[in-house]
């Protein structure tokens, strides 16, 4: 991915999280990790990261755009696109 592309998916990422996911799961989840498919906005969530990333798989498949948060903090775990493995 370029750099352009990298930011794009980060951007839709944080807006889908802000605008459609965050007030809902923040109050109850405050520290698990949430990945969201970028090209969708459905995500999943779970106690940690591996968990995370290996229910997205399970879900999405390869070959989604995603961004991952910890839910109540304001640093991003993770940014990629293309292959989930």
């Amino acid at each position: 991915m370029t750099s352009d592309a990298i930011n794009a998916v980060a951007e839709r990422g944080r807006e889908i999280y802000e605008t459609q996911i965050r007030p809902y799961v923040e109050a109850d989840h405050h520290g698990e990790f949430l990945m969201i498919n970028t090209m969708t906005g459905e995500y999943e969530m779970a106690p940690d990261e591996a968990t995370v990333t290996v229910n997205a798989l399970k879900r999405f498949g390869p070959g989604i755009h995603f961004l991952t948060v910890r839910i109540g903090y304001r640093a991003v775990a993770r940014l990629g696109g293309g292959k989930l493995v």
